[in-house]
């Protein structure tokens, strides 16, 4: 899994699906306002086809764009996301600040070994996750948590060890 680390990694190509899904959920409304506008035959046919033929094409652009867009990757202590298209965003989490990873599977990614992964921290605070990898394949997912993992046990031994040398040398200082 060593080839893996340090190298910029792309979703999987169904992600664009999901970023496009999510794009039509948000004009839902408009889309379905549009739809009995045109139906309804109240206005002029030519403004709302052209309403709705952009507003689709315009999701199929900004989907695409996100996919393109969206690259992770990680090292032995953090992951780093970055996304955004005119507005880069780059997420920096630390493995040992994870509160939870949550996985879930929708049934069209589960054919694929897939699956979307939203990562907690402490810091983040606003009810969303800080971090969400939309489709990645279920290896990736499990590497991230084993990292994770280890990360947490180093920072209990860690703080173990110092405190039995101070046990140590407070038990040495007693006799």
């Amino acid at each position: 899994m060593n080839k893996i680390m340090n190298k910029n990694s792309r979703l999987h190509p169904l992600a664009f699906f999901v970023f496009l899904y999510n794009n039509l959920k948000r004009y839902l409304l408009f889309i379905i306002f549009l739809f009995f506008e045109i139906i309804g035959d109240r206005h002029s046919g030519l403004l709302l086809y052209g309403s709705l033929i952009l507003l689709l094409i315009f999701s199929f652009i900004d989907a695409l764009f996100r996919y393109i867009f969206f690259a992770y990757r990680f090292d032995e202590n953090s992951l780093t996301i970055d996304s955004g298209v005119f507005v880069r965003h780059h997420e920096h989490i630390p493995f040992n600040k994870i509160q939870t990873i949550q996985h879930k599977q929708w049934f069209f990614l589960q054919p694929f070994g897939l699956e979307s992964l939203s990562i907690e921290t402490a810091g983040h605070n606003d009810g969303k996750a800080e971090a969400i990898l939309p489709v990645i394949p279920l290896k990736i997912s499990n590497f991230i948590e084993k990292l994770n993992q280890q990360s947490r046990l180093e920072d209990v031994s860690s703080e173990v060890v110092p405190q039995q040398a101070k046990n140590k040398k407070l038990i040495a200082t007693i006799k």
